[in-house]
């Protein structure tokens, strides 16, 4: 069995910030801590990391793409094939503003 993955894994908040450099946000990444956030955030709780040795080596597997490039493709693609129909609670702005507002931001 190998694990596919990139060699380097990312915090969630990195991937964040990656998604943001492709895009040229420009706003502020704020962490929360999971007992902070309404209900309505699902937070999973659970790192995934791979060890990706075993097939870097055995089948000399490596990245075609850059991050970034994968990153923009990724975008450029849901762009192009946004979801019919969103779940009726996907976005609660309300919370989140409760949330930055209780945090002072």
């Amino acid at each position: 069995i190998y694990n596919v993955a990139e060699e380097d894994g990312l915090t969630e908040t990195e991937w964040i910030q990656a998604i943001a450099d492709v895009v040229g946000w420009k706003g502020e990444i704020v962490p929360v801590d999971p007992d902070k956030l309404p209900g309505s955030f699902s937070i999973h709780g659970q790192d995934l990391v791979m060890d990706t040795r075993r097939i870097r080596a055995e089948l000399d597997y490596k990245e075609t793409l850059s991050r970034a490039e994968g990153i923009r493709r990724t975008i450029e693609w849901d762009r192009a094939n946004p979801p019919e129909e969103l779940p009726p609670n996907a976005f609660d702005y309300e919370a989140e503003d409760t949330v930055l507002a209780e945090l002072g931001k």
